[in-house]
């Protein structure tokens, strides 16, 4: 074995130890967590995915619960035939990996039925929460709904770098009413309470989140972040009430504070009524990075 290598890679993880690793971590009981996982980053885990879960729910108990993302595609409007056929419902596959994938199928879970953003949940409070996330709410009210209460909390296993940035971003940028220009153009089909097929338009628009990064130091520096790790995997523990009124006042002065560095990225540098690029010298710039590839790095 390599010198530096973690010692939890000498040995499989047991729900005993991710149970002290959350808890170490700060996850309590009577915490409403929206959780994202990465299973593969936390090590060889015994039971695999379930005993991940089992220990999450055992240290939050009954009056808490968990939530987690269970997205779905959108699609360039007007509808291709082909994607006209692909119509939404509980049961279509999440864009997730395995923790999700189990939280699908867990006895107690249930689902809320908004078209491109669904989120699955386990927990008689966030039942409550999911019943009313339909078609017509913002499609982050779940995350928004969690902001409001002193339990409500975003764990982040092994995503720091993947899903950069807390859950309050998207609902502080709905908050502020900052405006995309992309709306009204991605939709998809999706079967309503009563077996009809509509079509859903997305009404918002959260944009690139590769720059949600640049919101950890100003968590760290006021205290609304605890960090560590579960298994090998960097994790993080965000209360929610606090980071979502970090946000609003950095958001507040500096909207484009969540861009992300990439001058190629379209949703940063032109989708938003605050982007600094318009679309014509967008296009001009990326037309010119691929005839002289040599010109790309005085773009940066």
């Amino acid at each position: 074995m390599e010198q530096g290598i973690e010692p939890y890679l000498k040995e499989s993880l047991t729900k005993e130890i991710i149970i002290r690793d959350l808890k170490a971590l700060g996850v309590q009981e009577g915490d409403l967590l929206l959780v994202t996982c990465a299973m593969s980053e936390i090590g060889w885990v015994e039971g695999g995915t379930k005993t991940f879960l089992d220990a999450v729910l055992e240290i939050v108990g009954e009056q808490g619960g968990v939530l987690s993302y269970a997205f779905t595609p959108l699609y360039h409007l007007p509808l291709k035939p082909e994607d006209a056929r692909l119509v939404f419902d509980r049961h279509s596959d999440p864009q997730a990996g395995s923790f999700v994938n189990l939280m699908m199928h867990h006895p107690n879970a249930i689902r809320s039925t908004h078209p491109s953003c669904s989120y699955l949940g386990i927990g008689k409070a966030i039942h409550k929460i999911l019943r009313n996330h339909k078609p017509s709410s913002f499609a982050y009210q779940p995350s928004l709904e969690l902001t409001k209460v002193k339990n409500g909390k975003n764990l982040k296993v092994g995503t720091i770098q993947k899903m950069p940035g807390t859950v309050s971003i998207h609902p502080t940028q709905n908050i502020l009413k900052l405006k995309n220009r992309t709306l009204g153009k991605y939709g998809v089909n999706y079967r309503d309470e009563n077996g009809k097929i509509k079509l859903f338009k997305r009404d918002y628009v959260g944009g690139c989140s590769r720059g949600f990064g640049n919101f950890f130091t100003p968590y760290r520096e006021a205290g609304a972040v605890c960090e560590g790790q579960v298994g090998n995997a960097e994790s993080m523990l965000l209360e929610l009430k606090r980071t979502i009124e970090i946000d609003k006042a950095i958001l507040g002065r500096d909207p484009g504070f969540f861009f992300c560095n990439d001058p190629f990225c379209h949703s940063c540098r032109v989708t938003w009524d605050f982007s600094p690029e318009s679309p014509v010298y967008f296009k001009l710039k990326l037309h010119l990075s691929k005839l002289f590839p040599a010109l790309t790095r005085f773009f940066r």
